[in-house]
C-alpha cells in the first residue's frame, strides 16, 4: 500500500519493473507501448518462451483503471475470447483468393499496478491481477490473480515483425518509436 510520504510510481516505473521480474525469469522479448496488426495499444506486450502473447496493462489510479472499461469493443473482445480477426488477403491491390488470420487478443491478459490500487474482485474472471512494488527487490512483483489463458493461437509474423520494427526503431531514434510519438501527437491534438 502507498504510505503517505511516498509518491506514486509512474506507469514507465511500473514497466520498468515487470520488464526486470521477467528478464530475471528468462522472458527478454518484451516491448513497451506496442500498437498495431489489430491488437489494442499495450503498455507492456510479452512474448513468452511458448510463443504466447502476455498484456500487462498499468494503472496509476483506481478512477484510470474505472476509464479502461470505456473500451468496450477491447472487453467485448477478452470476455467473448474473441481471438481472431480473419479478412481477405490483398497481394499488389488484388484479391489472391486466400484468407489472412490475425490476432485481437493476447493470450493472457493482466493489469499492473501498484498494490490495493486494485482489488482481485474487481478484475474481470478474463484478466489477472499483478501487484508492483516500488524499490523492494525481494518482491518487486506479486500475482494477485492469475491471468487465464484466453486463446491458444501462436504469435502471428505480423504480430513479430511490428514487435521487431518498434524495438528496432527505438534503438536507432533515440528511446523512441515514430508510430508511437505520432499516436501521442494525435491524441494531444485532439484535446
Amino acid at each position: 500500500m502507498i504510505t503517505l510520504n511516498e509518491e506514486p510510481m509512474t506507469t514507465a516505473e511500473i514497466q520498468h519493473e515487470i520488464v526486470k521480474r521477467l528478464n530475471k525469469s528468462g522472458i527478454t522479448s518484451v516491448v513497451l507501448n506496442f500498437q498495431g496488426t489489430g491488437l489494442h495499444e499495450a503498455d507492456v506486450l510479452v512474448l513468452s518462451n511458448n510463443d504466447y502473447l502476455i498484456e500487462y496493462e498499468v494503472k496509476i489510479s483506481h478512477a484510470d483503471f474505472i476509464a479502461d472499461f470505456k473500451k468496450v469493443e477491447k472487453h467485448r473482445y477478452l470476455a467473448d475470447r474473441d481471438a481472431f480477426n480473419i479478412y481477405d488477403e490483398w497481394k499488389r491491390g488484388k484479391k489472391t483468393g486466400g484468407t489472412v488470420k490475425s490476432i485481437k487478443i493476447p493470450n493472457r491478459f493482466c493489469y499492473a499496478c501498484e498494490p490495493g490500487l486494485i482489488s482481485g474482485c474487481e478484475v474481470p474472471e478474463y484478466a489477472g491481477l499483478v501487484y508492483v512494488y516500488k524499490d523492494d527487490p525481494t518482491r518487486s512483483i506479486e500475482v494477485m490473480k492469475n491471468a487465464p489463458l484466453l486463446h491458444r493461437e501462436k504469435v502471428t509474423t505480423t504480430i513479430l515483425k511490428r514487435m521487431v520494427a518498434i524495438l528496432a526503431e527505438r534503438l536507432t531514434c533515440n528511446g523512441r518509436s515514430y508510430a508511437y510519438d505520432k499516436i501521442l501527437k494525435s491524441k494531444e491534438d485532439k484535446k
